[in-house]
């Protein structure tokens, strides 16, 4: 803790008690604001008052700039309050003379130098995995200033684990992939359509549905124009057994299709931490992503299938798309170690046309499910934050 930042009464005082002052996107659909929503409330649960600031939401990085300040914040604020900020830019934190956090999170190799100097206002960095702490402390933020806290469960989690006791019907029509992604280049979606094709293209008995957010809310349509334009680059029209959905779905509607789901498969090059991973695992369905990035938190060879690939420099369409990105590296997941996990999910998974060669129950899905339960908990987050806090005074 910087010196001189107040009075050594109010040093005495636990953090939480003085007040908790959130700034972050929080009304919004998107993943980023429903997780900003729930760490407040795992904050408000374990006993922090916490008064929650939303922010607006720039969404592609044209609109970061636009980003750097807080506005309409009252000005009577608690100086000596915690301040938590919640965003994927960079800016300089309020004055103040109580503890200032940052909630980041970042899915490649490597951070933003812009994002290290960043660093520098802030007296604890929270991000939600190991893998970001060493991404992180590999740039050259201070080790001791960064701490693991995790990503709250979708406040919708009932209505993902009702999935795990619908009842399987083997052979009853195709087999059904799922793959749930914002549509950008991070994500493997044109990896993910080139194995499906190379692998199922002729196979009426196999289909892959993939719900995707536009990347450009201001552009609805691209994610069909990008599909199309893959194929077609090729010699090729988009396989009659992929389905590209793009409409806004609510959380009933979304766990309604994990529910319908027989796998789930993202080739992700890169995860903060990976929520469609946790929604589908906790609808207790077979679960494919890479052997690599903040998803391994939670994901490891007893309770998914993880797919080989390789450490590449992010492509320059990608680093035009995000440029944050430019000169890092990621995950390049290999097309046909991918081909390989979907043939081998469709050939072992209990829901397949042949039963008989079982390699996921429905014991360990519900055992699975309780894991992330106990250990993503609302109750045990906001006591992990709550000793974060008291650290950081």
């Amino acid at each position: 803790m910087e010196q001189g930042r107040g009075p050594r009464a109010h040093r005495r005082t636990p953090p939480h008690r003085r007040g908790v002052r959130w700034y972050g996107p929080l009304d919004d659909t998107e993943g980023f604001a429903e997780e900003g929503r729930g760490l407040v409330a795992a904050l408000r649960g374990a006993g922090a008052d916490v008064h929650a600031t939303s922010i607006p939401h720039p969404r592609t990085f044209d609109r970061i700039p636009l980003m750097t300040g807080i506005e309409d914040v009252e000005a009577s604020h608690r100086p000596e309050s915690v301040h938590v900020y919640h965003r994927y830019w960079t800016a300089r934190p309020l004055p103040g003379r109580g503890p200032r956090i940052w909630r980041s999170m970042f899915e490649t190799d490597a951070v933003p130098r812009e994002w290290v100097v960043a660093a520098e206002d802030y007296d604890q960095i929270w991000v939600p995995t190991g893998f970001n702490v060493e991404t992180y402390a590999n740039a050259g933020i201070p080790r001791e200033k960064l701490v693991t806290v995790p990503c709250p469960l979708p406040v919708w989690s009932p209505r993902l684990l009702a999935n795990l006791d619908r009842p399987r019907t083997p052979g009853s029509g195709p087999f059904a992939f799922l793959s749930v992604m914002r549509w950008h280049l991070r994500k493997g979606w044109d990896v993910l359509v080139r194995a499906f094709a190379a692998e199922f293209r002729n196979d009426h008995d196999v289909r892959l549905v993939i719900k995707a957010r536009p990347f450009d809310p201001a552009d609805p349509d691209g994610p069909h124009r990008e599909l199309a334009r893959l194929f077609a680059d090729r010699g090729e029209a988009v396989p009659a057994n992929i389905s590209l959905r793009t409409d806004d779905m609510s959380h009933a509607d979304l766990a309604a299709l994990y529910g319908r789901a027989d796998a789930f498969v993202l080739p992700s090059r890169g995860e903060g931490w990976g929520r469609p991973f946790i929604e589908a695992m906790l609808s207790g369905l077979p679960t494919i992503g890479p052997r690599w990035g903040g998803n391994l938190e939670f994901m490891n060879d007893d309770n998914s299938v993880l797919v080989d690939g390789t450490l590449a420099p992010v492509q320059q369409q990608a680093a035009r798309e995000w440029p944050y990105f430019t000169g890092h590296r990621w995950w390049e997941v290999s097309v046909d170690a991918l081909r390989q996990a979907m043939r081998r999910t469709v050939e072992t998974s209990e829901w397949a046309a042949t039963p008989g060669t079982t390699s996921t129950t429905a014991a360990n899905r519900q055992e699975v499910a309780r894991g992330l339960l106990a250990t993503y908990a609302q109750e045990a987050l906001g006591k992990r934050m709550l000793g974060h806090l008291t650290s950081s005074a």
